[in-house]
């Protein structure tokens, strides 16, 4: 016990006992005369007992009996909840360490998705739509009038309630800007970045926290020599965006521009759920993940879509690449990524759609742009797609 565990303790017997013997010394016989005080309400008692108190101590001390306890636990609980703020605060800083991660790796995290993926897609009975759905809409706060369809009986599985379409107009697409939110998400993190020596350039995990986008994108990407091409008025700047449970699953263009690529990456589905992403560094190079990539006004863009644990299906509503499929048994004899060309190349205007999660994960955008490029948006925000995120 603390210091100050043993004080509060202390306090707490020295005025129990005080006031427990007060109230056994106040007997029928040691009380002479019970009178009121006069021009007052109150009551005193007269006692030849030396050990007694006046008389209105007595509730005196049962207050203080009282505060005693209140200020003991109140104590106590303060030094619980030091203990779980530093905890907590130890916690936060643990990064695992590259053979913890390897441990984490070898759990079955691509074939229980499977398996929750396959759940997802069984029919649902009638009866069972409006008790399940309505749960987890009232859960995670779903907002469902913005639907394309609120009755929740229309949903045939879980798959069709979480990628459920808005309804048209919902979602206004700011013109004024150079780039808007690509879903409804929350901001994780976004700046900008130089090429290094090795034509390599890092982008912020979390604060702290860094991982390559040589890495990232895969070997022998000719969109990197690009990237890192040297330009005296442009930089190259990064943008995370996470798509939680409550979020709208379908994805789409941030502006106007061209696709002309995409690699598919297997890969881990671990959570990324923001409070892990601190905890394992580079956490989206181990993920699988969907790299699209194309130009804008600007120069090239880099659109990754990650995939995370549960489901971990990513669909493109692409149309020459609507058979891509994620999240597949892999063995040894498969190859690490695979290049899908797009001829002719796809063009998008702002707020096009492009894809879908079957479940909530994230966004990754890397692209250069002129130096006094500003993202308007903070940390943590939350936007819906179509919103503002950066101008020049």
């Amino acid at each position: 016990m603390s210091f100050r565990g043993c004080v509060a303790t202390l306090v707490f017997l020295v005025v129990c006992c005080s006031s427990i013997s007060t109230l056994l010394f106040t007997t029928s016989e040691s009380v002479e005369l019970l009178i009121p005080r006069q021009n007052e309400s109150s009551y005193f008692i007269l006692s030849n007992n030396k050990h007694l108190l006046p008389g209105h101590n007595i509730i005196i001390n049962i207050l203080l009996v009282v505060i005693s306890i209140y200020g003991y636990f109140l104590i106590r609980n303060q030094e619980k909840w030091n203990i779980a703020l530093k905890l907590n605060h130890f916690l936060k800083n643990i990064v695992l360490a590259d053979w913890q991660v390897e441990v984490l790796r070898k759990l079955p995290t691509r074939y229980t998705s499977r398996i929750f993926g396959r759940i997802s897609n069984f029919y649902v009975p009638c009866c069972l739509r409006q008790p399940l759905f309505g749960f987890y809409a009232y859960m995670y706060r779903c907002n469902l009038e913005e639907a394309l369809v609120s009755d929740l009986t229309a949903y045939t599985t879980l798959t069709d309630f979480f990628t459920r379409k808005l309804k048209p107009g919902v979602r206004k697409i700011d013109t004024d800007v150079a780039m808007v939110s690509p879903a409804d998400c929350t901001v994780l993190s976004f700046g900008s970045s130089e090429c290094d020596g090795d034509q390599n350039i890092q982008i912020d995990q979390v604060k702290g926290l860094t991982y390559p986008l040589s890495t990232f994108i895969g070997p022998a990407h000719g969109m990197l020599n690009e990237i890192c091409k040297e330009d005296e008025e442009k930089k190259v700047f990064f943008c995370t965006l996470y798509l939680g449970p409550d979020d709208y699953h379908w994805f789409h263009s941030p502006c106007q521009m061209n696709i002309n690529h995409r690699r598919h990456i297997p890969g881990d589905l671990f959570s990324v759920d923001p409070r892990l992403l601190r905890h394992i560094n580079g956490i989206f190079n181990f993920n699988e993940r969907v790299v699209l990539s194309g130009h804008w006004e600007h120069g090239p863009f880099l659109y990754a879509a990650v995939g995370a644990y549960n489901v971990g299906s990513i669909k493109l509503d692409i149309p020459m690449d609507r058979d891509l499929v994620t999240n597949c048994p892999i063995s040894s004899t498969d190859a690490l990524y695979h290049d899908q060309s797009y001829d002719p190349i796809h063009q998008l205007q702002p707020g096009d759609c492009i894809g879908r999660f079957e479940f909530g994960s994230t966004i990754v955008l890397t692209f250069t742009a002129p130096k006094d490029f500003k993202f308007t948006a903070q940390p943590g925000q939350k936007l819906k797609y179509g919103q503002a995120i950066g101008d020049a």
